[in-house]
């Protein structure tokens, strides 16, 4: 009988040490008609972010309980519009930090934690009305009191509508957002 007992308890070390490997995630959706807009036109579908102006979308949210302290949690915006094959940019324009007791923190990208994934400029898909996404990483602040459960945090995303690598005529709409964030 001890001679099965050491593989199985092997078994199960190696088991325990590739699980830790990978942190334990939760995922909540925001409605396209939860989000606002800053400079951009709220409608059924979300907020629809126009070309050849800078517009932004604000998405508001509270740290949901069971969010691990100072952990980085993605977004990814959900779109449609904006034409076939053509460019788009988007920026991590900043963030509104509030908690309660603490001074509001406005910070402008890359101090915020807000950070696009890959390229800020992506070409829209060949077909009409197909759904497209872009992440952003949303990590604690450079400076401050980090991250945690109950903060809100209302993050600045920017359509650089004007800019030379955003060839696509038509307005984009962020239908919804897709936010994960890591449980202890």
């Amino acid at each position: 009988m001890k001679k099965h007992l050491l593989p199985s308890l092997l078994g199960l070390a190696i088991l325990a040490t590739s699980g830790s490997a990978q942190a334990a995630t939760r995922t909540v959706f925001i409605s396209g008609s939860d989000l606002t807009d800053g400079s951009s036109t709220a409608g059924a579908l979300g907020v629809a972010m126009p070309d050849a102006v800078n517009s932004s979308v604000l998405i508001n949210l509270t740290l949901p309980k069971g969010f691990k302290p100072n952990s980085t949690a993605t977004l990814q915006l959900r779109m449609v519009g904006g034409g076939l094959s053509c460019g788009i940019t988007l920026t991590a324009a900043g963030t509104f930090r509030l908690r309660p007791g603490a001074v509001v923190a406005i910070t402008p990208s890359p101090a915020s934690g807000l950070t696009i994934v890959g390229a800020g400029t992506f070409t829209t898909p060949a077909a009409a009305i197909q759904v497209f996404t872009k992440k952003f990483k949303l990590a604690p602040p450079t400076s401050g009191a980090g991250q945690k459960t109950g903060d809100t945090v209302a993050v600045i995303i920017g359509r650089a509508g004007g800019g030379a690598g955003d060839t696509c005529v038509g307005s984009l709409t962020v239908t919804s957002v897709k936010f994960t964030y890591q449980i202890p």
